[in-house]
């Protein structure tokens, strides 16, 4: 474990012996603490306030956890991609840029495209991915501020995806449920995505 940091998250593999980290106790007592966290506050994200970026890593993996059977059930089965599909080619035609996307995809997207990317499942920086979980979770407001400090160009959902039901479903009135409904804000421009069941959105403020 010398040199494993202590990080209660999903997709967290990045030590040989992380998936202990996804047990039901490890949920457990991540509950526990986030119980303890929410008689300090009301808000679900007040912790982050208190033990950033730790905080939204653990709420980010409750809301994992506990939505994971919801979000096999209800999420629809991926998006078939055809011999006429293009699901990366329009994504990896743009100039390099750093964008913000969800954990789950990112992996596929480091190896079919030249950019950057926020966070990644297969990474060990708890920051990174506590900032992919706080702007996809939170308000709009958040991811706005996230990718304005960051410099980030571009947001992308894969919106058949797994991880983008079980952040609609952890937060009905966060980011990915409002880009899932197709209520983008205001400081985000579509960008075509020919032939790829991905969206793409452009910050232009």
């Amino acid at each position: 474990m010398s040199g494993c940091p202590v990080v209660f998250v999903h997709h967290f593999t990045g030590c040989a012996s992380s998936s202990s980290f996804s047990t039901p106790v490890a949920v457990q007592m991540s509950v526990l603490v986030f119980s303890a966290a929410r008689a300090i506050t009301d808000s679900a994200f007040g912790i982050t306030r208190f033990f950033p970026p730790v905080g939204a890593m653990m709420i980010g993996n409750i809301a994992l956890s506990r939505n994971a059977a919801g979000a096999a059930q209800l999420s629809p089965p991926p998006r078939p991609c055809s011999a006429r599909c293009d699901r990366y080619g329009a994504l990896a035609r743009l100039p390099r840029a750093y964008i913000l996307a969800g954990i789950d995809v990112t992996p596929s997207l480091l190896v079919n495209t030249p950019h950057s990317f926020a966070g990644s499942a297969h990474h060990r920086d708890p920051q990174a991915i506590g900032r992919v979980l706080t702007a996809f979770l939170e308000r709009p407001e958040a991811a706005h501020r996230i990718m304005a400090e960051h410099g980030m160009a571009y947001l992308l959902i894969d919106p058949d995806g797994g991880e983008a039901m079980i952040y609609r479903n952890a937060r009905p009135d966060g980011l990915m449920a409002n880009l899932l409904q197709g209520k983008a804000p205001a400081w985000l421009r579509p960008v075509a995505m020919p032939r790829s069941p991905l969206k793409l959105w452009r910050r232009v403020s």
